[in-house]
């Protein structure tokens, strides 16, 4: 009979996959040096709801166990449910020349509960122990991870492992000679040490940094490589090994996930402080931050309920997503060029890349190998470090960045300084002609045999001192104002005194009538020779406005939580469209006719700025206009005139 076509297809493909299924009655030799990998060579029974014992296993459930496949592809993985087990069995044997005794290390250290079982001389098993479940006194060796002897013989016997964990995880197993597994172990523990030292040291470094600088983004920083820092040790069993005492059974896996459930929206707040991000962004951030709180605060519901693998389930995908939009919003900035967002980009790309290949790892994607086993240990250093660097960089830049700003400041001072001297030299030396020029006029006025043609000269020249006076007071007193740093003098403001002493300012000069007013007012400090330049300004400007027969009123009175200062003009009243301007310096109105720089009410605004008051301009409805200078008290009690 013809076979079908099939069949000799059928049986090629049977004949490659040989190699790739492990059998069951081949025992595997333990070398002389060096260690053996036990994870494709092992045969796995899942238990579901793990009710099954040693015999049941070993008698009717036996014929049950599959090959645990070769191909690295195929995950060999653990339930995330507590009930869930999974029985393994291997088959051992001592090797020519090799020793007796074997060390068996289970992996990884998150494991719930891991039961081996040796067969006895009668047909029964002995049981030991280890996992997190149990205590840490039942460890038969004082390692991180479970750890058991082996006695081997030159007959092959058959063990049997049961593995039981609330974290989706894959099982890895390694038989070492005790030496070599000794020597392996020291190594390990130098390499992590120094991994761990320079994860504490930049916490360490960025925690004295945010108490000295009391900046946001260090302690959020320091917070998040805190978290991950404390996370990691649980993840590898450093810190179970470290205190043994100190953790209950079962405590240090629900730790471990709720810190990572903490760590999540601390490092998207991180990112999104970090990364100056766009305008349009800030939506996002609010969405993003209150989505990271709430996948957080699931996480360490489930773990409280005693879920920590849905937890990680949940709090793993959510932090890739995380990562991936905020590197979508940062990519904005660093194609701009921003600095700190090229950083962002780079940092968590790498950690990102990690964290891909550690999922990847997990589904039995990728062959084992340092690279993909430990790919999310390396992202998560490199992005530290990168973020840290760029984090000084950007400090150190700053700093650089002040210390300019400093020197211009500083050199700005002086500049202003130098002005201010030279603007008092020359005030010095023009006052002195302009006096005797002044006085001159005057006297000359006073000559009774003075002609009418000597007399309007001599008017002419008593009006032209009299403006160039005026315009040295408001140009040096600008000069003064427009220097933020220049300290006002303050003191105890007398503003009765003050009103005064403007009004015998103007006195002899061409104008009409000023009145004054006081009615009992707060105390207010400021700054006296100010306050009498802006008065006498407004009193100035009201009597240029308003026609000879009608007083200037000045008025003083308690107001709004101050003092206010009003002058009122019977004048024509300011245009409405100069009303906005008025103040603003070199403007004049437009129903002006005296000569002037445009400076006084200028300066009228700004001493009202300086000393934390406003000025203001009002027009009234029977005509004219009432000018204000309003400036804050600073203690209660009312001052009589």
């Amino acid at each position: 009979m013809k076979p079908p076509p099939r069949l000799p297809a059928l049986i090629f493909l049977w004949l490659l996959a040989l190699p790739l299924v492990g059998s069951p009655d081949t025992a595997l030799p333990l070398p002389a040096a060096g260690k053996l990998d036990l994870t494709h060579h092992l045969e796995y029974l899942p238990d579901p709801g793990g009710t099954w014992e040693i015999g049941e296993v070993a008698g009717l459930q036996s014929t049950r166990f599959t090959p645990s496949p070769r191909q690295p592809s195929t995950p060999l993985t653990t339930s995330p449910s507590p009930a869930d087990a999974l029985w393994l069995r291997f088959t051992l044997e001592r090797g020519p020349g090799g020793s007796d005794e074997a060390w068996l290390e289970v992996a990884p250290p998150t494991l719930d509960d891991v039961r081996l079982y040796l067969p006895r001389a009668d047909g029964g098993f002995t049981e030991r122990r280890s996992g997190q479940t149990w205590p840490w006194t039942e460890r038969e060796v004082d390692y991180r991870q479970p750890l058991f002897r082996l006695q081997l013989t030159a007959v092959p016997t058959t063990y049997y492992l049961r593995l039981q964990t609330r974290l989706v995880t894959r099982p890895a197993l390694t038989l070492w000679p005790p030496l070599a597994f000794t020597e392996a172990a020291m190594a390990e523990a130098r390499v992590w040490g120094l991994y761990f030292g320079v994860y504490a040291l930049i916490a360490l470094l960025h925690a004295f940094f945010w108490m000295w600088s009391q900046e946001r983004v260090h302690y959020l920083f320091t917070l998040y490589v805190a978290l991950n820092l404390l996370a990691a040790l649980l993840a590898g069993g450093w810190l179970q090994q470290a205190q043994p005492g100190f953790w209950l059974p079962g405590l240090a896996n629900g730790v471990m996930v709720a810190l990572l459930c903490l760590a999540l929206p601390v490092m998207l707040r991180f990112s999104l402080d970090y990364v100056a991000l766009p305008r349009h962004a800030l939506f996002w951030r609010r969405r993003l931050l209150l989505a990271a709180n709430l996948v957080a605060a699931l996480g360490l519901a489930l773990v409280l309920a005693g879920l920590p693998g849905l937890a990680l389930g949940l709090v793993w995908p959510a932090t890739g997503l995380f990562i991936a939009l905020t590197l979508l919003l940062a990519l904005g900035p660093a194609w701009r060029g921003d600095d700190r967002a090229r950083s962002f980009v780079l940092a968590f790309g790498l950690y990102g890349l990690g964290l891909t290949v550690n999922l990847a790892r997990g589904q039995g994607w990728l062959p084992p190998g340092l690279l993909s086993d430990q790919a999310l240990a390396i992202g998560a250093l490199l992005q530290t470090l990168v973020l840290s660097l760029a984090i000084f960089s950007d400090h150190k830049r700053l700093r650089r960045e002040k210390a300019l700003a400093e020197a211009r400041a500083a050199a700005e001072r002086g500049l202003r300084e130098e002005q201010a001297d030279f603007l008092a030299l020359v005030s010095h030396e023009v006052r002195t002609p302009l006096s005797v020029i002044a006085a001159a006029a005057h006297n000359l006025l006073r000559d009774p045999t003075l002609d009418e043609k000597g007399r309007a000269r001599g008017e002419k020249i008593r009006r032209a001192s009299e403006r160039l006076t005026r315009l040295m007071d408001d140009y040096l007193s600008a000069e003064r104002l427009a220097s933020a740093d220049a300290p006002l003098r303050r003191g105890p403001l007398d503003l009765e005194r003050i009103c005064r002493a403007a009004m015998d300012d103007l006195r002899d000069t061409p104008g009409p009538e000023m009145r004054l007013e006081v009615t009992p007012v707060p105390v207010c400090t400021g700054d006296t020779d100010l306050i009498r330049l802006a008065i006498r300004n407004l009193l100035q400007n009201a009597r240029h406005h308003s026609p000879p027969t009608a007083p200037v009123l000045l008025h003083v009175e308690a107001a709004e939580g101050g003092v206010r200062v009003r002058v009122r003009d019977a004048g024509t009243g300011v245009p409405l469209e100069d009303l906005p301007l008025i103040f603003r310096r070199f403007r004049r109105g437009r129903n002006s006719t005296e000569p002037g720089a445009g400076l006084g009410l200028y300066l009228v605004d700004k001493v009202a700025s300086r000393h934390g008051g406003r000025a203001g301009v009002t027009n009234l409805a029977a005509g004219g206009c009432e000018f204000s200078l309003w400036l804050p008290w600073e203690e209660a009690g009312p001052r009589s005139p």
